[in-house]
């Protein structure tokens, strides 16, 4: 028999030449022959867009103050404390923006005074944006001041404790940062009376003090008995007469908010001036003042300063009292009215070397 020839060599194997792409059930595979057109970006900035983002100021999350204020009235806590501190960041960076739009903050940044913030941190942040909002001047935020106090006030009627505490350190700051704004508002003269005649007023005795100071500097200093400042005078020698040249009328708020209220609560004079303001006044601050010593006494808090700063106060009352005895002479049942709360502050020894309460007596 003939041997195979050739039966020891390897079988060549067979390449396919092209191979078949495994697709998925409803997928399509891409014509090879078809130019894919496709833009692959996520966004296409035009110069038109960066014109206007260029023109608005926005936060580091890119929102803008209206945008922010707007999630100020959010229901959601959590968004609410987002906005305060991106409306904190973006007026720290922008200061020359929060003059332009007061009509903006006021309403929606006032607004958390009056509803409350229950986070304490959320709170920090709104103090150091209402501190970055009174560095505004005055004659920039007198037309928005009445909305501004309107919220302070509601807050400080609040049954939350917090939301009271939060009112009342708002209210230091806006007395201290706008006395002259404040001397004309009967209703915060009426306002901080109620709150300190109350069970409701604030515990802690350094914020208390500090508030019947500014309310006696700012009630206390701006009486004035006519409505001209001063009186000019021209005079001719060598004519021999003498030409008065009336002033100009003091400039007002630009825009008065007496709807507010009912009626305008501004009145040329202070409130503390009046005889029920005055012995008002007395009643309320003598009593505060007498259980302001015994409370430091218990606590034992440096008495040297707190009898410093109680004392100022009672001079400045009795001042005020002495003051409108000699210049409107009350009858005698009203004298005697006005002196009753002083007498619980003869009393106590912190008062003993105050020479015009012994004289008052």
């Amino acid at each position: 028999m003939k041997s195979k020839k050739g039966n020891n060599k390897p079988a060549v194997p067979t390449i396919a030449t092209f191979g078949k792409k495994k697709i998925k059930v409803g997928k399509i595979l891409k014509k090879p022959n078809v130019t894919d057109s496709s833009i692959a970006t996520k966004k296409v900035v035009l110069l038109e867009q960066l014109k206007n983002e260029s023109a608005t100021v926005v936060s580091h999350r890119g929102l803008s103050l209206e945008d922010l204020c707007k999630q100020l009235g959010h229901y959601n806590e959590g968004v609410r404390r987002d906005a305060i501190i991106g409306v904190k960041q973006l007026l720290e960076s922008n200061r020359g923006q929060i003059p332009k739009n007061l009509r903006v903050i006021v309403p929606c940044v006032g607004n958390q005074i009056s509803t409350g913030v229950g986070d304490s941190a959320t709170r920090a942040h709104l103090k150091s944006l209402l501190k970055l909002v009174c560095e505004v001047p005055i004659d920039v935020i007198s037309s928005h001041f009445d909305l501004f106090l309107t919220h302070v006030l509601k807050g400080l009627s609040d049954s939350q404790v917090h939301t009271r505490f939060f009112a009342f350190d708002t209210l230091l700051i806006i007395m201290d940062r706008y006395p002259s704004l404040c001397s004309r508002k009967s209703e915060l003269f009426d306002g901080y009376l109620l709150l300190m005649s109350s069970a409701r007023r604030p515990n802690k005795i350094a914020n208390v003090l500090q508030s019947i100071s500014l309310f006696l500097n700012i009630f206390g200093s701006s009486h004035q008995k006519s409505f001209w400042s001063k009186q000019d005078v021209e005079l001719s020698v060598s004519e021999k007469r003498c030409t008065y040249i009336e002033p100009i009328i003091p400039c007002r708020e630009a825009i008065e908010f007496a709807v507010i209220y009912g009626s305008s609560q501004q009145s040329e004079s202070s409130p503390l001036y009046t005889a029920s303001g005055l012995l008002r006044a007395c009643e309320v601050l003598c009593t505060l003042i007498a259980s302001s010593v015994n409370t430091e006494k218990q606590k034992g808090v440096d008495q040297r300063r707190v009898s410093n700063e109680l004392n100022g106060s009672v001079t400045r009352l009795c001042e005020l009292s002495a003051e409108f005895k000699q210049e409107n002479c009350p009858d005698q049942q009203y004298v005697n009215d006005l002196e009753k709360p002083f007498n619980m502050l003869r009393k106590c020894p912190q008062f003993f070397s105050n020479k015009l309460l012994k004289k008052s007596s």
